[in-house]
């Protein structure tokens, strides 16, 4: 997410504008340390920034 939000060149601030959220919430969307988002969530802010969710499950390198 962070890659998109840099590409267009947004804030912290403006994206959690125009996810009609709080800046705290962005900060969690892209901090790699926390995991409790939901697809809910990811998908407004998909749609915000003209991407896509896209999950995947790849087996475990031994």
């Amino acid at each position: 997410m962070g890659a998109i939000k840099q590409t267009l060149n947004l804030s912290e601030v403006e994206l959690a504008q125009r996810i009609g959220s709080r800046c705290s919430a962005v900060n969690r969307l892209v901090n790699p340390f926390y995991w409790g988002h939901s697809l809910d969530v990811l998908r407004c802010v998909a749609e915000t920034l003209d991407a896509e969710v896209q999950v995947k499950f790849a087996a475990k390198a031994s």
